[in-house]
């Protein structure tokens, strides 16, 4: 008797407090090429009770030849915006695309190439019920151009905090996308919402450690988001400056951004000076960058930046000869 009546409480509160429980999956779309796998998982979730919001970001494909396919099985808002601004400002394209949602109360920037396994809503929805986290997260899986799964990430606790998803994630130990992630509407522009970088890289982990900072990251059992690997970015890029150098210095101005977050809620520094500079300058994307590499420590460093860079001169040069040694092989 109990049992039933929770039971129909839950339900009269659901139906009386709806919108706190309406669910919005944001798509920032430009490829064509998986954009009917992505919808297709979609349409076969075991919960339908949420929205499609498809932003087209001026795609040279006909990306509604493929949604009009699936308006009869899925709730789809599509909208073909007259300027590509992926190619320029990712996150400009995600804050477009986030202004489309109406009256849901939590979202999802999904992608464009990505999947979700079947139960995905229904477990998220069920996990909001008995939760007061503002960020939920799904666990990873990557897959290749063929949706074949190369690689399963470890998952992530029940509970995360804000600083040990930084430093976990930055030791290795878990690894993060964006589509993976499930914000609270209300808590995510309260608490600025995107944090934006260069190409959008590391925008994701800074705007995760933001909104999870209160209440923590709170992952969803038994639910996995399969991230495509597909050597394809979001949006054409049209600047002429050298992507390797824009991922760099995003890089820095990520790092310099979770220093001040630690500061600004009086937590300690997890990564050491020499850590930051390693994981630099081990990451392949700005391996191109290596020659002109010293150019940027006194801006990573700040006021103190020269003189410590001094100090592990010797050590900046070893670990270039490393990496070039490495990319000679």
């Amino acid at each position: 008797m109990y049992r039933f009546f929770k039971v129909a409480a839950i339900s009269l509160y659901m139906k009386e407090n709806d919108s706190e429980f309406k669910i919005a999956i944001i798509i920032p779309a430009y490829k064509s090429e998986f954009l009917s796998f992505t919808l297709d998982s979609l349409s076969n979730q075991t919960d339908k009770n949420f929205r499609v919001y498809i932003g087209d970001d001026n795609s040279p494909a006909n990306l509604y030849e493929i949604v009009s396919r699936y308006e009869d099985n899925l709730k789809i808002f599509y909208k073909r915006y007259k300027k590509n601004m992926g190619g320029k400002d990712l996150v400009a394209h995600w804050n477009r695309c986030l202004e489309m949602i109406q009256d849901e109360a939590w979202f999802i920037m999904f992608s464009d190439d990505d999947l979700m396994d079947p139960d995905c809503i229904k477990l998220l929805r069920e996990e909001i019920q008995k939760s007061d986290n503002d960020v939920f997260h799904f666990n990873l899986k990557i897959i290749d151009t063929e949706g074949n799964i190369t690689n399963t990430p470890p998952q992530y606790p029940g509970n995360l905090s804000s600083i040990d998803f930084f430093k976990q994630l930055y030791s290795y130990k878990i690894d993060a996308r964006m589509p993976e992630f499930v914000f609270r509407l209300s808590h995510f522009r309260k608490t600025g919402g995107f944090i934006p970088f260069n190409l959008a890289m590391c925008s994701d982990n800074a705007t995760v450690m933001n909104c999870a900072y209160e209440k923590g990251i709170r992952t969803i059992e038994n639910a996995y988001v399969q991230w495509r690997y597909s050597g394809k970015n979001v949006s054409s890029s049209t600047d002429s400056v050298p992507v390797n150098e824009k991922m760099f210095k995003a890089l820095i101005d990520f790092f310099n951004w979770t220093i001040r977050f630690c500061k600004r809620y009086n937590i300690k520094y997890p990564f050491t000076f020499r850590q930051r500079m390693a994981f630099l300058l081990e990451q392949r994307e700005i391996k191109a960058q290596i020659i002109d590499i010293e150019k940027s420590w006194q801006i990573f460093f700040n006021s103190d930046g020269a003189k410590r860079y001094r100090l592990f001169l010797p050590y900046i040069n070893m670990r270039k000869r490393r990496i070039c040694h490495k990319l000679r092989r």
